[in-house]
Protein backbone atom coordinates (compact mmCIF):
# COMPACT_ATOMS: atom_id res chain seq x y z
CA UNK A 1 0.00 0.00 0.00
CA UNK A 2 1.33 3.44 -0.97
CA UNK A 3 1.53 6.02 1.83
CA UNK A 4 -1.00 8.84 1.58
CA UNK A 5 0.54 11.99 0.11
CA UNK A 6 -0.24 14.96 2.32
CA UNK A 7 -1.16 18.26 0.67
CA UNK A 8 1.08 21.11 1.80
CA UNK A 9 1.07 24.89 1.38
CA UNK A 10 3.59 26.61 -0.86
CA UNK A 11 4.43 29.84 -2.69
CA UNK A 12 5.59 29.91 -6.32
CA UNK A 13 8.91 31.82 -6.41
CA UNK A 14 10.09 30.87 -9.92
CA UNK A 15 8.13 29.83 -12.98
CA UNK A 16 9.50 28.24 -16.17
CA UNK A 17 6.39 27.10 -18.03
CA UNK A 18 5.14 23.89 -16.41
CA UNK A 19 8.07 23.71 -14.01
CA UNK A 20 9.66 25.99 -11.45
CA UNK A 21 10.52 26.43 -7.79
CA UNK A 22 8.19 26.75 -4.83
CA UNK A 23 8.86 27.77 -1.25
CA UNK A 24 7.22 25.65 1.43
CA UNK A 25 5.68 26.98 4.61
CA UNK A 26 8.89 26.17 6.53
CA UNK A 27 11.02 28.24 4.11
CA UNK A 28 12.58 25.35 2.15
CA UNK A 29 12.58 25.48 -1.65
CA UNK A 30 11.59 22.61 -3.94
CA UNK A 31 11.60 22.10 -7.68
CA UNK A 32 8.08 21.40 -8.90
CA UNK A 33 6.08 20.06 -11.81
CA UNK A 34 2.40 20.69 -12.46
CA UNK A 35 -0.28 18.05 -12.12
CA UNK A 36 -2.38 18.16 -15.28
CA UNK A 37 -1.97 19.99 -18.58
CA UNK A 38 -4.53 22.70 -17.82
CA UNK A 39 -2.99 23.84 -14.53
CA UNK A 40 -1.06 27.12 -14.85
CA UNK A 41 0.77 28.88 -12.03
CA UNK A 42 2.91 32.02 -11.88
CA UNK A 43 5.11 33.82 -9.38
CA UNK A 44 3.10 34.93 -6.37
CA UNK A 45 0.64 32.05 -6.50
CA UNK A 46 -0.14 30.31 -3.22
CA UNK A 47 -0.49 26.62 -4.01
CA UNK A 48 -1.14 23.14 -2.69
CA UNK A 49 1.48 20.50 -3.41
CA UNK A 50 2.55 16.98 -2.51
CA UNK A 51 5.61 14.81 -3.08
CA UNK A 52 6.38 11.16 -3.85
CA UNK A 53 9.32 10.77 -1.49
CA UNK A 54 11.90 13.36 -0.42
CA UNK A 55 14.14 12.90 -3.47
CA UNK A 56 11.52 13.68 -6.09
CA UNK A 57 10.15 16.93 -7.48
CA UNK A 58 7.19 18.45 -5.71
CA UNK A 59 3.91 18.19 -7.58
CA UNK A 60 1.65 21.26 -7.59
CA UNK A 61 -1.95 20.09 -7.52
CA UNK A 62 -3.87 23.36 -7.23
CA UNK A 63 -3.58 27.08 -6.54
CA UNK A 64 -5.52 29.12 -4.00
CA UNK A 65 -7.75 32.08 -4.85
CA UNK A 66 -5.73 34.99 -6.24
CA UNK A 67 -6.12 38.50 -4.77
CA UNK A 68 -5.23 39.97 -8.15
CA UNK A 69 -3.45 39.11 -11.40
CA UNK A 70 -1.27 41.02 -13.85
CA UNK A 71 -1.93 40.02 -17.46
CA UNK A 72 -0.73 40.95 -20.92
CA UNK A 73 -1.70 40.13 -24.50
CA UNK A 74 0.89 37.85 -26.13
CA UNK A 75 1.96 37.75 -29.79
CA UNK A 76 -0.94 35.38 -30.57
CA UNK A 77 -3.51 37.83 -29.23
CA UNK A 78 -4.20 35.71 -26.16
CA UNK A 79 -4.26 36.85 -22.55
CA UNK A 80 -1.13 35.71 -20.73
CA UNK A 81 -0.89 35.65 -16.94
CA UNK A 82 2.34 37.27 -15.69
CA UNK A 83 2.10 37.33 -11.87
CA UNK A 84 -0.40 37.25 -9.03
CA UNK A 85 -1.00 38.59 -5.54
CA UNK A 86 0.99 41.80 -6.09
CA UNK A 87 1.06 44.81 -3.78
CA UNK A 88 2.61 47.27 -6.23
CA UNK A 89 4.01 47.71 -9.74
CA UNK A 90 7.24 49.59 -10.42
CA UNK A 91 7.30 50.87 -14.02
CA UNK A 92 10.89 51.35 -15.21
CA UNK A 93 11.65 53.77 -18.08
CA UNK A 94 14.87 55.30 -19.38
CA UNK A 95 16.19 57.60 -22.08
CA UNK A 96 17.54 54.55 -23.93
CA UNK A 97 15.62 52.81 -25.36
CA UNK A 98 13.23 55.68 -26.11
CA UNK A 99 10.29 55.55 -23.68
CA UNK A 100 7.05 53.93 -24.83
CA UNK A 101 4.52 55.97 -22.85
CA UNK A 102 1.62 53.92 -24.20
CA UNK A 103 3.15 50.95 -22.38
CA UNK A 104 3.57 53.05 -19.23
CA UNK A 105 -0.12 54.00 -19.46
CA UNK A 106 -1.10 50.33 -19.77
CA UNK A 107 0.82 49.32 -16.65
CA UNK A 108 -0.52 52.24 -14.62
CA UNK A 109 -4.08 51.40 -15.72
CA UNK A 110 -3.49 47.75 -14.85
CA UNK A 111 -2.41 48.74 -11.33
CA UNK A 112 -5.55 50.87 -10.93
CA UNK A 113 -7.77 47.98 -12.04
CA UNK A 114 -5.93 45.61 -9.69
CA UNK A 115 -6.36 48.03 -6.79
CA UNK A 116 -2.63 48.23 -6.05
CA UNK A 117 -0.01 51.00 -5.97
CA UNK A 118 2.13 51.97 -8.96
CA UNK A 119 5.34 53.99 -9.04
CA UNK A 120 7.68 55.06 -11.84
CA UNK A 121 11.46 54.78 -11.99
CA UNK A 122 13.45 57.02 -14.36
CA UNK A 123 16.54 54.85 -14.75
CA UNK A 124 20.01 55.43 -16.24
CA UNK A 125 20.27 58.98 -14.91
CA UNK A 126 24.02 58.80 -15.57
CA UNK A 127 23.03 58.95 -19.26
CA UNK A 128 20.14 61.42 -18.97
CA UNK A 129 19.28 63.02 -15.63
CA UNK A 130 16.22 65.00 -16.73
CA UNK A 131 13.06 63.05 -17.42
CA UNK A 132 10.81 63.96 -20.38
CA UNK A 133 7.72 66.15 -20.09
CA UNK A 134 5.42 63.11 -20.25
CA UNK A 135 6.72 61.92 -16.88
CA UNK A 136 6.00 65.33 -15.40
CA UNK A 137 2.38 64.79 -16.44
CA UNK A 138 2.34 61.57 -14.41
CA UNK A 139 3.88 63.42 -11.45
CA UNK A 140 1.01 65.92 -11.60
CA UNK A 141 -1.32 62.93 -11.25
CA UNK A 142 0.47 62.13 -7.95
CA UNK A 143 2.49 59.18 -9.24
CA UNK A 144 5.82 59.00 -7.41
CA UNK A 145 8.83 59.13 -9.74
CA UNK A 146 12.31 58.10 -8.62
CA UNK A 147 15.57 58.83 -10.44
CA UNK A 148 17.96 55.84 -10.38
CA UNK A 149 21.30 54.77 -11.78
CA UNK A 150 23.14 51.49 -11.30
CA UNK A 151 26.36 53.24 -12.33
CA UNK A 152 26.48 55.84 -9.56
CA UNK A 153 23.82 54.20 -7.31
CA UNK A 154 21.54 57.23 -7.37
CA UNK A 155 18.16 56.39 -5.87
CA UNK A 156 19.01 52.75 -5.11
CA UNK A 157 18.49 53.08 -1.35
CA UNK A 158 15.13 54.78 -1.91
CA UNK A 159 14.12 52.06 -4.39
CA UNK A 160 14.99 49.45 -1.80
CA UNK A 161 12.59 51.19 0.62
CA UNK A 162 9.85 51.10 -2.02
CA UNK A 163 10.37 47.38 -2.58
CA UNK A 164 10.17 46.69 1.16
CA UNK A 165 6.48 47.65 1.10
CA UNK A 166 5.14 44.29 -0.07
CA UNK A 167 5.34 42.14 -3.20
CA UNK A 168 6.42 44.25 -6.17
CA UNK A 169 6.99 43.61 -9.87
CA UNK A 170 9.43 45.59 -11.99
CA UNK A 171 7.93 46.09 -15.45
CA UNK A 172 8.86 48.02 -18.57
CA UNK A 173 10.47 47.79 -21.99
CA UNK A 174 13.40 45.50 -22.67
CA UNK A 175 16.67 47.30 -22.14
CA UNK A 176 15.55 49.90 -19.60
CA UNK A 177 17.64 48.27 -16.88
CA UNK A 178 15.26 46.14 -14.80
CA UNK A 179 17.76 43.29 -14.50
CA UNK A 180 20.60 45.70 -13.72
CA UNK A 181 18.53 47.21 -10.92
CA UNK A 182 17.87 43.76 -9.45
CA UNK A 183 21.56 42.86 -9.67
CA UNK A 184 22.47 46.11 -7.91
CA UNK A 185 19.90 45.57 -5.16
CA UNK A 186 20.78 41.87 -4.81
CA UNK A 187 24.37 41.18 -5.94
CA UNK A 188 23.79 37.42 -5.68
CA UNK A 189 20.78 37.44 -7.99
CA UNK A 190 22.91 37.25 -11.18
CA UNK A 191 20.04 38.17 -13.50
CA UNK A 192 21.07 38.09 -17.17
CA UNK A 193 21.78 41.51 -18.68
CA UNK A 194 21.73 42.31 -22.40
CA UNK A 195 22.78 45.43 -24.34
CA UNK A 196 20.53 47.79 -26.24
CA UNK A 197 20.58 46.96 -29.96
CA UNK A 198 22.67 49.48 -31.91
CA UNK A 199 20.57 48.84 -35.03
CA UNK A 200 17.09 49.31 -33.57
CA UNK A 201 17.96 51.23 -30.37
CA UNK A 202 15.64 48.77 -28.59
CA UNK A 203 16.37 46.41 -25.76
CA UNK A 204 17.01 42.72 -26.34
CA UNK A 205 14.92 40.21 -24.40
CA UNK A 206 17.20 38.57 -21.85
CA UNK A 207 14.84 37.55 -19.03
CA UNK A 208 13.01 34.37 -20.05
CA UNK A 209 11.51 33.32 -16.74
CA UNK A 210 9.71 34.91 -13.78
CA UNK A 211 11.65 34.82 -10.52
CA UNK A 212 10.74 36.24 -7.14
CA UNK A 213 13.56 37.79 -5.10
CA UNK A 214 13.51 38.58 -1.38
Amino acid sequence: MQPTKQARDGLIVASFGNRGILESADGDTHRFVLKGRKLRVVCGDEVKWDQEGSGNDARVTNFLARRNTLNRINSRGRTELMASNLDQIIVVVAASPAPDFFLVDRFLCAAELMGIDAHIVWNKTDIEADWPAELSDFAQLDYQILRTSTTNHEGIDELRKWLAQGISMLVGQSGVGKSSLINTLLPGAEVAIGPVSEATKEGKHTTTASIMHK
